[in-house]
């Protein structure tokens, strides 16, 4: 016996920014009774994972306003504009976050399949948790070809780092956000 699927009625949006929509969509059941369903959507971004050598990545230092804690420490990531692939919106975060440019770099691979996470209500503050749940990934691994020099946080009108070091990859998952660790693992 093969089940009917649901059949979306309508569907209105009620919230939207550049990392996240909500919308409400009326849903027929198989046995033809309507339904309210929500859905989030995540916004999608890359995350960057720069190698200086076998061992060591670039980490960034930045407040993270939404968790009301200090500093963090993690790699680059940043939300895709519209229109753009996920290596061309790697190219573009890369240049705006660390000022590398594609000539410092060598790409090395990527994530095949979107990586996942979402914030746990009590990390946010209140004000934010009806606007952000989460970001999904597609991670890139590049081997600096450039120099430390080459890195800039102020490549960008807009910086959103403090500072950058050199960091062993075994040790970031320590120093991030713990919901974001199973990303990083």
């Amino acid at each position: 016996m093969t089940i009917k699927p649901w059949t979306t009625v309508s569907s209105r949006p009620v919230y939207e920014n550049k990392w996240m929509s909500v919308r409400e969509d009326i849903a027929e059941l198989p046995d033809g009774r309507t339904t309210i369903h929500g859905v989030v959507t995540f916004g999608e971004c890359v995350g960057i994972l720069p190698f200086v050598d076998a061992d060591h990545v670039v980490l960034v230092r930045q407040y993270r306003y939404v968790f009301g804690e200090n500093h963090r420490w993690e790699m680059p990531t940043g939300g895709m504009h519209a229109g753009e692939t996920t290596m061309q919106a790697a190219q573009r975060e890369l240049q705006e976050e660390i000022g590398l440019r594609q000539e410092h770099v060598r790409i090395l691979g990527r994530t095949r399949d979107w990586l996942r996470y979402e914030v746990p209500k009590q990390w946010i503050r209140r004000e934010w948790r009806n606007t952000y749940r989460g970001q999904k990934q597609i991670w890139f691994m590049l081997r600096l070809t450039g120099r430390d020099t080459d890195v800039s946080l102020r490549a960008s009108d807009h910086p959103e780092f403090d500072a950058w070091r050199w960091g062993a990859l075994s040790d970031a998952p320590d120093l991030i956000v713990p919901f974001k660790r199973a990303v990083y693992d």
